[in-house]
């Protein structure tokens, strides 16, 4: 999360106005379009994907149960190209960022926040362990508890006998991030936990790292947290372990040039406490893959891909290294800064990471810091909770929905037969899991060209459906031979196109 910053990176700058990114490149979140079919339910959709029935594949959601036994620790799936849950059933990483809510949400507003993530389809939340230190001097909670004793990563302070008990005086900083875990698993979230944001050019805890300290910080997130099953790791954050220290201050500077070996000790005593063996990976800065610095160690299980707009050439760039590829950031709606991404545009970074094989980390500006950043009387207080039914979380329902029956999806070049395009204009396809399923991502709406027997069967249906609303229109059933020129509907800004075997 390129937080705190004035200035975007410049090479971000002048890619997007080389894309034609640099302004709100779509005309900001224009009003839905009318929905044209009655949507389903979520189980309705699923049945809709499976026999070809020409209505919405979408769902409105009637709450979310918890996830059934097995579910979690994710791993990584035998092949190593997928995420499943513990039983070994396809899972979709849909995250939210919100990286500041362990020390600024109390126990109410965290619920509210998963119950509606929840309900919209999200399979996880991505958070900050401890406040990120560019932000304000004090480190400590909404509730006045320090995580630490002063700024040493190796003194975790806790205070006490353990409770969950917030009006208890024994309630610190450490029970409420357990407190925090317990009430995600019980709404079926998986929480992804960065346990220092190394930060942008190291302006957060890159300062701090020593190997003793990280080693004695991992083994105490390990003994303390390892134990929760809906977790996983991501280590550093916004910040490449070698150099990328311009904004750590004085000597300091010097002596944490190079944290690679901090880093390693921190990992290696995470995985060595933990009760529970769980994934894990390393945010690096934007355009750069976890897979650049830490590719083949024992505690690196899946690749973290961080992404500007292009997001399915972060995820190609960290793909087929045998682990499974997780998109944990891309640009975030409500930018105020270049690029401002539309609607539209933000919901092609979803779409290109998806049908990548990869899962996908979205962020709202107004939701990633919980917006108090200002100060807890700041008018921008309280926004925060508008900002999680904004359009652009919506569309991540109608995308989770409508997959949710072909996982896991694998990049399939061969279904497309026209020029898949560049830039923002690159048309993404994927395969499912049981090869009956082929889904087309069009940013823009163009006609292509596919090939009918790419999903096998005597006989395939094609649909056209809305990213938007997750309406569909089935377009025909024909003989699964040769190819097809194909144009999506006239009223479709992008499309998604699906082929299935008859």
């Amino acid at each position: 999360m390129d937080q705190g910053r004035t200035d975007d990176r410049q090479d971000d700058g002048v890619r997007a106005d080389a894309e034609g990114v640099g302004a709100r490149v779509d005309g900001g979140a224009a009003p839905r379009r009318p929905r044209r079919r009655v949507l389903l339910g979520a189980a309705a959709g699923a049945v809709l994907l499976a026999g070809g029935v020409t209505a919405a594949v979408v769902a409105s959601r009637d709450g979310a149960p918890a996830p059934a036994a097995g579910t979690y620790p994710v791993r990584a799936s035998d092949d190593g190209t997928s995420l499943v849950t513990a039983d070994g059933d396809p899972f979709l990483y849909l995250a939210d960022t919100v990286w500041l809510a362990p020390s600024r949400l109390d126990q109410e507003g965290w619920a509210s926040l998963l119950d509606v993530r929840a309900e919209q389809g999200f399979t996880t939340v991505q958070v900050s362990l401890l406040p990120f230190r560019n932000l304000s001097d004090d480190l400590a909670n909404f509730g006045g508890a320090e995580p630490l004793e002063g700024t040493d990563l190796g003194a975790p302070l806790e205070v006490g006998g353990r409770t969950d008990d917030p009006g208890s005086p024994d309630y610190d900083y450490w029970d409420h991030v357990d407190a925090l875990l317990r009430l995600a698993d019980e709404r079926g979230l998986q929480v992804a936990l960065v346990p220092a944001w190394y930060g942008y050019e190291g302006e957060n805890w890159r300062g701090e790292l020593d190997e003793g300290a990280a080693a004695a910080y991992g083994t105490f997130l390990g003994e303390r947290l390892g134990g929760h099953r809906n977790l996983l790791w991501l280590l550093g954050g916004d910040n490449d372990p070698v150099d990328d220290v311009d904004k750590v201050d004085g000597d300091r500077a010097d002596r944490v040039r190079d944290v690679r070996d901090a880093t390693d000790a921190m990992a290696e005593a995470i995985a060595e406490a933990e009760a529970v063996p769980h994934l894990m990976s390393y945010h690096a800065r934007r355009t750069v893959s976890s897979l650049e610095f830490f590719a083949g160690r024992d505690w690196h299980t899946f690749a973290s891909a961080y992404g500007d707009a292009l997001t399915w050439e972060a995820v190609a760039g960290s793909s087929g290294q045998g682990v499974p590829v997780v998109l944990t950031e891309a640009y975030y709606d409500g930018r105020e800064r270049a690029p401002e991404l539309g609607e539209r545009r933000l919901r092609a970074q979803a779409w290109w990471a998806v049908l990548g094989g990869a899962g996908y980390a979205y962020g709202h500006e107004d939701v990633w810091d919980l917006d108090p950043g200002h100060g807890a009387d700041s008018d921008a207080s309280g926004r925060w909770q508008d900002a999680l039914a904004a359009p652009s979380a919506a569309d991540l329902t109608v995308l989770a929905d409508a997959v949710a029956g072909s996982l896991p999806l694998r990049p399939a070049d061969d279904v497309l037969v026209s020029d898949p395009g560049e830039g923002d204009g690159r048309v993404v396809a994927a395969r499912s899991g049981d090869g009956r399923r082929a889904w087309l991502y069009l940013p823009e709406a163009r006609p292509v060209e596919v090939a009918l027997d790419a999903v096998g069967g005597r006989r395939v249906t094609l649909t056209w459906i809305d990213p938007d609303d997750g309406a569909a229109d089935v377009v025909d059933t024909v003989d699964a031979e040769g190819t097809l020129d194909l144009e999506p509907p006239e009223d479709l800004d992008d499309a998604v196109l699906l082929v299935e075997s008859a």
